[in-house]
């Protein structure tokens, strides 16, 4: 299920335009934090579309369509982990993945942890020993 948005404005958003641009340059030069969909909609003049990536082939709606939380950071890349969290997500929602279990830091290492996905929540500056400091 995807996670809920609390606090956003379409209208604080508008006079910006299209972020495809900044979307595309942050997806080619790799500083996008996530895995990309619909990127051929990226260099659209369309400001809908262009978080709505896909709304114009899609027969219906779905988690498809809602942008994701790699686009937003890619202008709202200021990440301190759980506070910056609050700025846009309900402080009752749980964020944390459902594999951040307790224990979770002392487990995960013997499990396959795809380190690609941490990236969204911790940063692109995000390393392993930023954790464990040994």
């Amino acid at each position: 299920m995807p996670v809920a948005i609390a606090k956003f404005s379409h209208k604080q958003h508008a006079p910006f335009g299209s972020i495809g641009p900044v979307l595309q340059a942050a997806v080619k030069s790799k500083a996008y934090l996530g895995t990309p969909n619909h990127t051929e909609e990226l260099d659209t003049k369309n400001a809908c579309v262009s978080c709505h990536r896909a709304v114009v082939t899609s027969a219906a709606p779905s988690h498809e369509l809602i942008p994701q939380m790699s686009d937003c950071l890619t202008c709202h890349n200021k990440i301190e982990l759980p506070y910056s969290c609050e700025t846009c997500h309900s402080t009752k929602q749980n964020l944390k993945p459902v594999n951040h279990i307790d224990g979770f830091v002392d487990q995960h290492t013997t499990a396959k942890v795809d380190k690609a996905g941490c990236n969204t929540c911790h940063g692109n500056s995000f390393t392993c020993m930023g954790c464990h400091k040994g």
